[in-house]
């Protein structure tokens, strides 16, 4: 069915690649108007509980600006040597400057949290 498709780049090399070369400039010309979106409220319903009560705690305490930063390892997190980085990282990220962190709670991390709680939509 496709088989004049995956024939193509070999029966036509260099149109091919011309072709992929001004579909690459085109999609470059666009990258100036890309902007960088660090704020995950945006991506769900405005009307959701748990954007609600962000709202209400960015109210009540003022506006914040979450970063989140991923840890993955073959062994799992839950093992001595992925807590002991994840410690470190949470607390080198407490001093960095523009970070407000008055408390050990103001940077939320496995190193921070005492309790964890959830139901069927969310972990807190």
């Amino acid at each position: 069915m496709l088989k004049w498709f995956y024939h193509l780049p070999i029966r036509f090399p260099r149109p091919v690649l011309l072709a992929v070369a001004v579909l690459t400039a085109i999609a470059f010309t666009g990258m100036g108007s890309l902007r960088w979106e660090t704020d995950a409220r945006v991506y769900f319903p405005k009307n959701h509980p748990a954007i609600e009560y962000d709202a209400k705690v960015a109210d009540v305490f003022g506006g914040r600006d979450a970063i989140i930063i991923a840890i993955t390892n073959e062994k799992g997190v839950f093992n001595k040597e992925t807590l002991a980085r994840v410690a470190r990282i949470t607390d080198k990220v407490a001093v960095l400057p523009g970070v407000l962190a008055q408390r050990r709670l103001d940077i939320e991390s496995l190193a921070t949290a005492s309790v964890f709680r959830g139901n069927d939509e969310a972990l807190y």
